[in-house]
């Protein structure tokens, strides 16, 4: 009892802290509320705080995972505490960013948004399509030749080949083109044939997201409407719309809900996804989807009630789990602390793999799959050096420093988000570019998975991609401007 009254009230002291949040920012905010540094914190708590009580309350869920690693109900509470002492930094971090960080555009973002403002929106909707349709051929192409995350990978693990680090990149632009016609999509501008074209090209992304095997493919799809719902007041204050004309209880309930169906639902196709690549013995995309016997097999091992309570009880195996099994293997001897060694990572991270083969995994994911998750299921049915699994920031720091380093390091990462806010959330009213880079980067603010080294690269390789896609963008409509005699489109005021 007096574990379970622990577990509720660092749960309820966590809910607390989230609501005292967004009422300060609520008033005091010139920016989105809730802020990216809110939203990040809520990551924690979920990820954290409320599987750890749902395992104290019922400790016959972990059971085959607390016999498996050794640790104890009473570790769930720890876990909690952890949560709430990373939530509570981070933010700290963030109002302290918020307080010294001037609020401006970040490097020449201001400017390629006003060069894009000045061009006709029906030529810059135009590209975006035709950049969607590049990616997406180029990310079906990828899909076919296995390589995805799971398409294939017993026969061909060839991610770190230079063909697949080309169309890596290539398939950028597919995000970024359905960022575009999102954002043009929101602003209710289009005729009927646009319309359709948007619809369309929504309907193509989704449903190859959750063919691509994973949940973060349909997270990062469901990203532009979330930013555009969750901070609606903010984009559109300069049309008329206000933050408080939202009904702002009827906004948390309804992203607490789309969250978590769109959650389960991706992780529900993951499952479908991995069966039919394990099933199918690293046969490519094309092969397992036309194999009716193999679809029919891979669907039917699916146990929808059992990922629900994977999702609630284990912190989608990233969170409560994994730092459950860091402590648990520190403080039995058979882990020591890294002592920040992972980190030297970072002089290697940009390298691409075909020219450095040996180069380590920076993400750390499949090194904590085979020395400290070692799921006895996972590596008897695909090995090891291939299974990638997350263990959140915290775990990352916990890793490296101790608690001492959950403090540090969580506090460092509020800081950097606030820089992301201040930079990007710079004015109100953005343009369909500053969108777009909100929304290409703002995943990565919130993807908190593996090392923290592989959190920083991946913020400033989406950076420099998107920058290298949006100068590409401007050349292209300025080259069909010149080819259609400029005049014969006239732009429109957003």
């Amino acid at each position: 009892m007096f574990t379970i009254l622990t577990s509720l009230f660092l749960l309820v002291s966590g809910a607390v802290f989230l609501l005292l949040i967004y009422k300060r920012e609520d008033r005091n905010s010139s920016g989105p509320v809730p802020s990216p540094g809110l939203v990040s914190s809520s990551v924690l708590f979920v990820y954290y705080c409320i599987p750890a009580f749902i395992n104290s309350l019922w400790p016959e869920i972990s059971l085959p995972r607390r016999f498996y690693f050794g640790y104890t109900v009473e570790t769930y509470i720890l876990c909690s505490l952890t949560g709430l002492l990373a939530m509570s930094c981070q933010y700290l971090g963030y109002a302290t960013g918020i307080r010294t960080i001037t609020r401006r555009p970040f490097l020449f973002i201001g400017k390629i948004d006003e060069k894009v403002s000045n061009l006709p929106w029906q030529l810059v909707f135009f590209v975006s399509v035709l950049f969607f349709i590049l990616g997406f051929m180029v990310n079906i192409y990828k899909q076919m030749l296995g390589f995805i995350h799971y398409a294939g990978i017993l026969e061909m693990y060839e991610r770190s080949s230079f063909e697949n680090h080309v169309l890596s990149i290539l398939v950028s632009f597919q995000y970024i083109g359905y960022y575009m016609v999102v954002y043009y999509l929101s602003k209710g501008i289009m005729g009927l044939f646009r319309k359709f074209i948007s619809i369309l090209i929504c309907v193509a992304q989704i449903a190859n997201s959750l063919f691509s095997g994973g949940a973060l493919p349909l997270i990062i799809s469901a990203m532009p409407f979330f930013l555009l719902f969750v901070h609606r007041g903010y984009f559109y204050k300069s049309e008329g719309y206000s933050t408080a004309s939202l009904n702002k209880r009827t906004t948390i309930f309804h992203v607490m809900v789309w969250g978590f169906v769109i959650t389960t639902t991706a992780f529900i196709f993951k499952s479908i996804s991995r069966n039919l690549h394990f099933l199918g013995a690293g046969a490519s995309l094309y092969d397992t989807i036309t194999n009716i016997d193999l679809l029919v097999e891979s669907i039917g091992s699916i146990q929808i009630m059992a990922s629900i309570e994977a999702i609630l009880t284990s912190g989608v195996d990233s969170g409560t789990d994994s730092f459950a099994a860091i402590y648990t293997k520190i403080k039995y001897g058979e882990l020591s602390f890294l002592w920040g060694e992972p980190y030297s990572l970072f002089m290697v991270s940009f390298i691409p793999r075909f020219i450095y083969p040996d180069k380590p995994d920076v993400a750390l994911g499949m090194w904590f799959t085979d020395n400290i998750w070692r799921d006895w299921v996972e590596v008897s049915r695909i090995g090891t050096g291939l299974q990638s699994t997350g263990f959140m920031l915290p775990g990352d720091f916990y890793l490296n420093f101790g608690i001492v380093g959950v403090i540090l390091g969580t506090f460092i990462v509020g800081f950097f988000i606030s820089f992301f806010s201040q930079r990007f959330f710079y004015q109100s009213g953005v343009g369909v570019i500053t969108f777009s880079y909100i929304t290409f980067l703002y995943f990565n603010v919130v993807h908190y998975l593996y090392s923290f080294v592989s959190y920083l690269t991946a913020f400033i390789r989406s950076f420099l991609i998107s920058t290298i896609i949006f100068i590409i963008l401007i050349l292209a409509c300025h080259a069909l401007v010149i080819f259609y005699h400029k005049g014969t489109l006239k732009a429109t005021p957003l």
